[in-house]
């Protein structure tokens, strides 16, 4: 029922809120880009969440979601790489 809807998303805001200090405005908001979390930080606030609420884990691919660290890096320095090319020629 709608009551029990409710409840829920407010808990949901208020663990996200809670754990990135910013204002978690309406169910649109993603962890990764309007949070800021990714790699190794969203892992640990996935496994937070799922423990809190006592939630199966199992069958979540993490790495469907979300950028591994690995990925996070290679973005990185890439565009580290871009800025210097175009200061050293």
């Amino acid at each position: 029922d709608f009551s029990t809807l409710r409840k829920s998303y407010i808990e949901v805001k208020n663990f996200l809120e809670k754990k990135s200090l910013e204002k978690v405005d309406n169910s649109d908001i993603l962890i990764e880009l309007d949070l800021g979390f990714c790699g190794d930080d969203a892992f640990i606030l996935i496994a937070e969440f799922v423990e809190k609420y006592n939630l199966n884990f199992s069958e979540f691919d993490f790495l469907e979601h979300f950028l591994s660290e690995g990925e996070l890096m290679k973005v990185t320095q890439v565009l580290l790489n871009m800025f210097f090319y175009f200061f050293i020629t």
